[in-house]
């Protein structure tokens, strides 16, 4: 009885110290990655700016090329029109809200349903 509590005790502080232990791996981890970026953004703003969102920018297009490759240049182009259309759309009535313009703000939801529909229904994907 008294070997059982041990081994039972002996597993709970085992896999209390290996989570302790991964907690202090992942926080040398992330100071290691972490202090040099945040140190090269305070000292060195507009170098770091460029460089992150040209990773940004380098990211999104090989996403890009990858989903066309995947599912066709065809079906890629028509998705891509009409999540353009919605997306210039919802910033034109954004854009004239936000300039106070609240009648042509009006005007572009309907264009922007109707540019929609003919982008998504009307073309062929093909």
């Amino acid at each position: 009885m008294l070997s059982s509590i041990a081994k039972g005790y002996k597993k709970l502080f085992s896999t209390l110290a290996v989570i302790i232990l991964l907690a202090l791996c992942s926080l040398a981890l992330a100071s290691l990655v972490v202090f040099p970026l945040w140190k090269w953004a305070t000292s060195h703003a507009a170098s770091y700016t460029i460089v992150i969102l040209s990773l940004i920018a380098l990211s999104l297009i090989f996403l890009l090329f990858r989903s066309a490759k995947k599912m066709g240049f065809s079906t890629f182009s028509h998705k891509a029109l009409t999540f353009l259309c919605l997306i210039c759309g919802i910033g034109l009535f954004l854009f004239f809200l936000y300039r106070g313009n609240r009648s042509a703000a009006l005007i572009t939801i309907p264009l922007t349903l109707v540019a929609y529909g003919i982008c998504a229904f009307g073309f062929s994907k093909k």
